[in-house]
C-alpha cells in the first residue's frame, strides 16, 4: 500500500457469529454471547449511531458517525477458575444470553423489581453499563475476539455512536467499580469519525482499506480509525503513518 508505513496489526474473529431475532451475536473468550444489546432494525441503528443535522457536529460529520475502538485483554485463565455461576452473575446474564430472572436474551429484564441485586447483582456488568434496560445506551457494538498466542486473547471493542459523551463516555462512568474489572485490562484505546460515503474528502484525514471487516488506521494532525460494518466473522485491524491527505471519495 503506497503512501503508507506499517506500524501495527491485529487479526480478530467472530466466534459462533450468527444471526438471531435481528441481531448479530458471537461468543467471546470468557464463553458468553454477545450482541443483545444491540438495536434489531436498520432504523433504530441510524437513530443510535448516526450523526444529523442540527447536532451542533461538524458539517463533515453529519451522516457518518463516532467510532471508539479499545484492544481489551482478558485473563482467561482467571476467569476460568471460576464456577459458571459465578461468572454469569459478574456478567449478568447466562452464558447464551439468557436473563438471570429467566426471561429471554431478547427480552427486557426488570431490574426494578429486584432493587437489592439479589438476582442480578447490582455491580454485574449489565447492569451497570445499561441499568435501564428500556432505554439503552445510544451506541451500536460490533466487536471481535482475538489471540495473538502466550496468553495474549481478548477482544477489540468496537463501538458508533451519534454523540460519544452519551454513549461510550457515559457507559464507561457507569462501569467504575464493576466486578468484571479484575478480569480484563485495557491495552489500546482510540476514538474517531467514520464520515459518511462520498464525505471523505471533508473530513479529517483517513484511510481505509476497503476490504469488508478491515480496519486502517492514518492521519496527519488527526489520527482517524473507519470499520466497516459487515457480516464477516474475521477481522484485520492495521495502523499506519500516510504520507498524504486523501482526497478521492468513499
Amino acid at each position: 500500500m503506497p503512501a503508507w508505513r506499517w506500524r501495527w496489526r491485529i487479526g480478530g474473529f467472530r466466534k459462533e457469529n450468527r444471526m438471531q431475532e435481528g441481531k448479530w451475536l458471537a461468543r467471546n473468550p470468557f464463553h458468553f454471547t454477545e450482541g443483545f444489546g444491540n438495536p434489531d432494525t436498520e432504523r433504530e441503528v441510524i437513530d443510535r449511531a448516526v450523526v444529523v443535522p442540527g447536532q451542533g457536529e461538524p458539517a463533515w460529520a453529519e451522516g457518518g458517525s463516532y467510532q471508539v475502538i479499545r484492544i481489551v485483554r482478558f485473563a482467561t485463565d482467571l476467569w476460568d477458575r471460576d464456577s459458571v455461576d459465578e461468572q454469569e452473575r459478574i456478567i449478568g446474564r447466562r452464558r447464551e444470553g439468557r436473563w438471570l430472572d429467566g426471561a429471554p436474551g431478547e427480552e427486557q429484564p426488570n431490574f426494578a423489581a429486584d432493587p437489592h441485586g439479589k438476582t442480578t447483582p447490582l455491580d454485574s456488568h449489565v447492569r451497570l453499563a445499561a441499568p435501564d434496560r428500556r432505554n439503552p445506551p445510544p451506541m451500536v457494538r460490533r466487536s471481535y475476539s482475538y489471540d495473538r498466542g502466550d496468553g495474549d486473547s481478548g477482544l477489540i471493542f468496537s463501538c458508533f455512536q451519534r454523540d460519544l459523551v452519551q454513549g461510550f463516555e457515559t457507559v464507561q462512568r457507569r462501569l467504575e467499580g464493576e466486578s468484571l474489572a479484575k478480569y480484563v485490562l485495557t491495552t489500546g484505546v482510540a476514538t474517531s469519525s467514520s464520515p459518511a460515503r462520498g464525505r471523505l474528502d471533508r473530513s479529517p484525514p483517513a484511510v481505509v482499506d476497503r476490504q469488508p471487516g478491515c480496519l486502517g488506521l492514518a492521519g496527519n494532525q488527526h489520527v482517524g480509525l473507519i470499520l466497516f460494518l459487515s457480516r464477516s466473522r474475521n477481522l484485520s485491524m492495521s495502523v499506519g503513518v500516510r504520507k498524504r491527505a486523501v482526497e478521492a471519495g468513499m
